[in-house]
């Protein structure tokens, strides 16, 4: 992950590995904008693209987005809580 995040605002760049019981793996590209406010909560939009897929996924083809709201980080927590929603939405080659 490559983040450039000031003061709760910023972007990043992810690239995630989707490893199944099978073996097989869906490869996603995430890039997401953070947007953030005076009282400490931050709002995130993430688009998404599938690049590769192995196995049963073979030749996948896919995009998403998903938003999500972070809340302000309390005393003792790591990192903040947050709540979000997203679509992914995929074709696979016939057999």
């Amino acid at each position: 992950m490559t983040r450039d995040i000031i003061k709760g605002s910023g972007s990043s760049i992810q690239y995630r590995t989707m490893t199944f019981a099978d073996g097989s793996t869906i490869i996603v590209k995430a890039q997401t904008t953070l947007e953030g406010t005076v009282a400490g909560t931050s709002a995130a939009r993430t688009t998404r693209e599938i690049i590769k897929g192995t196995g049963r996924f073979e030749g996948i083809k896919g995009t998403g987005t998903s938003t999500a709201k972070y809340f302000q980080v309390e005393k003792g927590e790591a990192g903040p809580k947050g709540i979000g929603e997203g679509t992914l939405t995929y074709t696979l080659p016939s057999k």
